[in-house]
């Protein structure tokens, strides 16, 4: 067998090139671009798992406060159900002394003898359902309230056809948001002891 004798030209151009440095100009090249696309990939996972962090403290922190939240619900749920379900009469007036909010043992005592529901007194004034006489009492004891941003303690009549005039011993005081009074509440009790 014979070997064909290579072909000088051939040889001669593959010395040229390699000798001109295009082949190592073409592979530092390649090199150097996929050390830029790994530098790249590198940053790009870095951020992400910098993103990835952040979004899971975000997450806990939300968790957290939902948390919170619900046994705030929970705590307000109880603290209402507690006024309403109490044995005494308790309520809550505006400043400008409209009957807010009131609890079963108002509405059982006094507005059911009376021939009346909460409905009937709630958002309305104290003349509106006891008469002006009775109204003019209550307005200057919640007036005090207002005036010295204390407690009241004493003495106030109701009147009901079926129990006709009581006397009660009632307890009023200040209603603060940001230290500022926004409502008057009040509780009240009969006399049931002897002196």
């Amino acid at each position: 067998m014979t070997m064909k004798k290579p072909n000088n030209q051939l040889i001669q151009l593959i010395i040229a090139v390699m000798s001109s440095g295009i082949l190592s100009s073409i592979g530092t090249s390649f090199i150097s671009s996929q050390s830029a696309v790994n530098s790249q990939m590198k940053m790009i996972i870095e951020t992400y798992a910098d993103a990835n962090r952040e979004l899971n403290d975000k997450v806990k922190t939300y968790e957290y406060i939902q948390g919170e939240l619900n046994q705030l619900k929970l705590d307000l749920q109880l603290l209402q159900s507690s006024a309403r379900e109490i044995p005494y009469p308790m309520w809550i007036k505006s400043r400008d002394f409209r009957m807010l909010s009131l609890n079963k043992a108002y509405e059982k005592t006094w507005l059911i003898p009376a021939g009346l529901t909460a409905s009937d007194y709630l958002n309305k004034y104290d003349w509106e359902v006891w008469g002006h006489d009775i109204a003019k009492e209550y307005q200057k004891n919640d007036q005090w309230v207002l005036d010295n941003d204390r407690t009241f303690y004493g003495i106030e009549h109701i009147n009901t056809e079926s129990h006709g005039s009581r006397i009660l011993y009632i307890t009023k005081y200040p209603i603060h948001v940001n230290d500022n009074i926004v409502a008057i509440g009040g509780m009240a009790f009969e006399k049931w002891w002897d002196d």
